[in-house]
């Protein structure tokens, strides 16, 4: 019975893009630390799994508005590309750490709990990738069961349409919000009512 739990288990993690991101890069990690393989091999893993999750993702979130990831348009998958090649540019900064702390001189716990930072922008791809796909749906942000910091705590409650939240480029788990959307558990969610009057106020690090 246990076997067949355990194979449950690894059948779901196979199965769920999001968990293969985060083994992915943790797998990275870990190689880097423990000298397994170079800065060079390190930099491109990093980069293979976090391209092959943020197209997951971007897929799933335009799913959600019944767009298929060929239906894409050219505006959309410049911006994924962009998304992307944003996340890749923290890679450098990110080895160097680990480097200046290897195996035998730090602990891998802290490297682990920093490339969750990675894992968190899966969400927030879906979530600008949904956007995108609806931009007239009207959505209303929504508190997650978590602390907020100080712009999620103004944008709660707030309603506009998807391209009036994606025009400011604003959306929960964004590395910009004053959390940097680090264990930010808000959403956007469908609505009917009243659009808010006005427009939405920048994020923190905008």
């Amino acid at each position: 019975m246990l076997n067949e739990q355990i194979k449950a288990h690894v059948r779901g993690i196979k199965a769920d893009p999001k968990a293969q991101m985060r083994r992915g890069i943790r797998s990275s990690v870990r190689g880097l630390w423990s000298n397994v393989f170079g800065r060079t091999d390190f930099v491109a893993n990093m980069e293979a799994s976090i391209r092959r999750g943020l197209r997951s993702a971007w897929a799933e979130g335009a799913g959600k508005a019944g767009i298929l990831e060929n239906e894409l348009t050219q505006d959309e998958l410049i911006a994924r590309e962009n998304f992307i090649s944003n996340q890749f540019s923290y890679i450098g900064g990110f080895a160097d750490s680990i480097e200046a702390s290897p195996k035998g001189v730090g602990k891998l716990t802290p490297f682990f709990e920093r490339a969750e930072m990675w894992v968190n922008r899966y969400t927030d791809a879906v979530n600008q990738a949904f956007v995108m796909a609806n931009e007239n749906l009207k959505l209303k942000w929504f508190y997650g069961d978590t602390q907020h910091c100080e712009d999620c705590d103004y944008y709660n409650g707030k309603v506009y349409r998807a391209k009036v939240w994606a025009r400011y480029g604003i959306r929960p788990q964004s590395i910009l919000l004053a959390c940097h959307g680090f264990k930010c558990k808000c959403e956007f969610v469908e609505t009917d009512e009243p659009v808010t009057p006005g427009r939405p106020k920048k994020m923190k690090y905008m």
